[in-house]
């Protein structure tokens, strides 16, 4: 069971960032959080929190998400310090959900023919496909209060086939454009 939300962890990390078309950013903050006073962060203690619900440290992936982000936040001018004398904390998660034809089918009126894996679309028979969507989330912690004063998301359809150097170009930009309205102004 560890193993497969391991891997399904994984594979939406892998694959969020080989995002065909599109990728869709959006971020929320506590308007009453002090931001001007944060100077320095850690990753939450592995012993409070997991990524995505799961614990999926020393995996390639994960150092690059990591590394992508203390870059991200170094050209920023943050430090990263130890986690009992950082400003704020830090921590991601990711989700994989899958988008059919089928469910697009559903919303949309068309009538399913006789295969649950293609539709009827006027006089033709038309596969059905899906589309998985990946979602990364980062947030901002207040390692004081253990509020939330931060979080930042993508959210996009995924290419399930990029290799390794693409996925670290993709990580890095994905990293970038979510934490680029951070700290907010």
């Amino acid at each position: 069971m560890v193993l497969k939300k391991r891997s399904l962890v994984l594979f939406v990390i892998a694959m969020l960032w080989g995002c065909q078309s599109w990728i869709n950013i959006t971020n929320t903050y506590d308007p009453d959080a002090n931001f001007a006073d944060l100077k320095t962060y850690a990753w939450v203690p592995d012993s409070e929190a997991t990524p995505g619900g799961q614990k999926i440290t020393k995996i390639p992936l994960d150092g690059y998400l990591r590394n992508a982000v203390e870059n991200t936040l170094a050209a920023k001018g943050y430090q990263k310090v130890t986690p009992d004398t950082a400003d704020f904390e830090i921590i991601y998660h990711a989700a994989l959900t899958k988008t059919s034809d089928q469910t697009l089918n559903d919303q949309s009126g068309f009538t399913p023919i006789n295969s649950p894996r293609s539709i009827a679309v006027g006089a033709y028979d038309v596969p059905v496909n899906d589309y998985p969507t990946g979602t990364l989330i980062i947030d901002i912690v207040n390692p004081k209060t253990r509020h939330l004063i931060w979080r930042g998301s993508a959210q996009g359809q995924l290419n399930q086939n990029p290799g390794v150097e693409e996925r670290k170009e993709k990580i890095d930009r994905a990293v970038k454009e979510i934490l680029k309205p951070f700290p907010p102004k």
